[in-house]
């Protein structure tokens, strides 16, 4: 969450020329409404069953960028479906960082106004032991440019390959 995901991976999928699919997104259009609608209505449960459907099926794409959201290393099949069919990268942005990024964003189903800047940390420090041991690529993105980022992403990617 707020580590520049959909933009970079947005820069990487055009530079290769493949589809560029945000899990996000691809369930606001499936769904019809946002994601925090769908958290507010639904629940984090039913969302989290709606984004490991999603994973799976896009994770069968062939030359294509997934950018996921935050939370879907929870669920251990999500990160199988990834890594069978590619290379997963953490960017790693460093708290302080996202933090400056995503603090006054509105969007956020996790990240709002009643939330404080030591609960977003709690949230970071209990997925960043998942987000490593799940990563194929650890790249350290926190003073990188988008392009930069974007082109490390890309040598790592064939480095994996």
């Amino acid at each position: 969450m707020g580590c520049g995901k959909t933009t970079i991976g947005c820069k990487i999928a055009r530079w290769l020329d493949y589809k560029f699919v945000d899990i996000d997104k691809y369930i606001e259009t499936l769904m019809r409404s946002s994601i925090h609608d769908i958290f507010r209505q639904y629940g984090e449960s039913y969302f989290r069953i709606l984004e490991a459907r999603v994973i799976k099926k896009v994770s069968k794409w062939r030359n294509c960028c997934i950018s996921t959201g935050g939370g879907s290393i929870i669920n251990r099949n999500n990160i199988y479906y990834l890594k069978r069919s590619g290379t997963v990268i953490y960017l790693n942005v460093g708290f302080d960082r996202l933090y400056e990024n995503i603090r006054n964003t509105t969007n956020r189903p996790l990240v709002n106004e009643t939330i404080k800047k030591e609960q977003v940390e709690l949230l970071f420090k209990e997925r960043m032991p998942l987000y490593i041991t799940c990563a194929d690529v650890i790249i350290d993105s926190s003073e990188l440019s988008i392009e930069e980022c974007a082109y490390s992403v890309i040598s790592a990617f064939r480095s994996e390959r």
